[in-house]
């Protein structure tokens, strides 16, 4: 399983395309709108889009979603319920530190995650991780087979995501990194901005939040 990133229009978000062998695909984190970068580079690859992975509901993560599916149809939507009031809240979604407060269209086929769940779509297979303290609903997602980790705005290469803006819960932090730190040193981490690393990388600096 390779994984592709792509910058989600000028906020710097990671969006990451997962293909199997079979050209199935999921998206993690669509982003902000990618004028029709994202469906171009989907479509020259012969892509069959399965399902869409959101770590959190901030804007820069969730605002390209609509752009996937009006190309694509109405795909299933995986998503903390913590966080699915954030699609109809400026301030819970963080789009105020944007140029303009917005609101989001709820996808149709919307799939609500718990901590620990397993999900199977085709060929993938991944764990949910729930880690609030970025959002109330974030989530890691952790593709156990290949020892990869998504980790949205957890975790990044030398930092942790803010726990400052509404919606953060910066009490569940020392929580949500401990389940984290029971990983694989060998995990690759894709985090939400930024260049991938490894739990082992992280591990020395992450004890310090525990």
């Amino acid at each position: 399983m390779a994984t592709k990133r792509g910058k989600a229009g000028g906020n710097s978000s990671n969006t990451y395309l997962i293909p199997d062998n079979t050209g199935n695909c999921l998206i993690v984190d669509p982003g902000a709108p990618h004028d029709g970068a994202l469906l171009r580079k989907i479509q020259n690859d012969g892509l069959k889009i399965k399902a869409i992975l959101l770590t959190h509901g901030h804007f820069d993560h969730i605002g390209g979603l609509n752009e996937i599916i009006q190309a694509f149809g109405d795909l299933p939507v995986y998503i903390s319920q913590e966080d699915v009031e954030c699609f109809g809240d400026p301030r819970l979604n963080a789009s105020f530190l944007d140029y303009e407060p917005r609101t989001f269209t709820l996808p149709k086929d919307l799939r609500t995650l718990t901590d620990g769940e397993k999900v199977e779509i085709g060929s993938f297979a991944f764990k949910a991780i729930a880690t609030p303290f970025h959002t109330r609903g974030s989530m890691c997602f952790l593709f156990e087979e290949e020892n990869i980790l998504y980790s949205g705005d957890t975790l990044f290469r030398g930092a942790v995501g803010r726990y400052d803006l509404p919606g953060s819960c910066p009490r569940f932090l020392s929580d949500s990194l401990r389940k984290l730190l029971a990983l694989d040193d060998a995990a690759i981490v894709y985090p939400g901005h930024g260049p991938k690393t490894s739990l082992g990388n992280e591990r020395p600096w992450l004890r310090e939040y525990i």
